[in-house]
């Protein structure tokens, strides 16, 4: 089993991006997928407090981080890894989808020992840096 913990915090035209991802590659797994076992306690916090995504809830983050997985995973073209997402963390006035996904998909990429080109995380980069265009919300297309 390979891990990673991985943060990600820019300023870009004045907005926020934050976000942490900590998990664990197995490669290769007989149950290929992406699995959490986040464990935080969510819900409210006071403004400033990083949040870490409880069991329940936090779905759009969730979805987030399982688009960068996938998309991370089929970049190195790696197909049969179980990935487990332990510990996501933002804040609701600097955290959204794109922004988890991207960390996420930086994190697998860490625990795999690889680094992506230059020009995929560029692009990464920029969807990133536009994301606060998009509804709060809104999943990550990476492809």
């Amino acid at each position: 089993m390979k891990t990673a913990d991985i943060k990600f915090g820019k300023y870009r035209n004045g907005l926020p991006h934050f976000a942490r991802v900590v998990l664990s590659v197995v490669v290769p797994s007989k149950a290929p997928g992406v699995t959490f076992s986040c464990s935080g306690t969510g819900g409210f916090v006071p403004q400033g407090y990083i949040e870490e995504v409880p069991a329940e809830g936090y779905d759009d983050w969730k979805a987030g981080a399982e688009t960068g997985v996938v998309f991370a995973l089929s970049a190195i073209g790696q197909s049969r890894c179980r990935v487990d997402i332990q510990i996501i963390e933002g804040l609701t006035t600097d955290t959204n989808p794109t922004i988890v996904g991207y960390t996420a998909a930086k994190a697998v990429w860490a625990a795999m020992g690889v680094q992506p080109p230059a020009e995929v995380d560029e692009k990464l980069l920029e969807l990133v840096f536009s994301s606060w265009d998009k509804p709060y919300d809104e999943i990550p297309t990476f492809a």
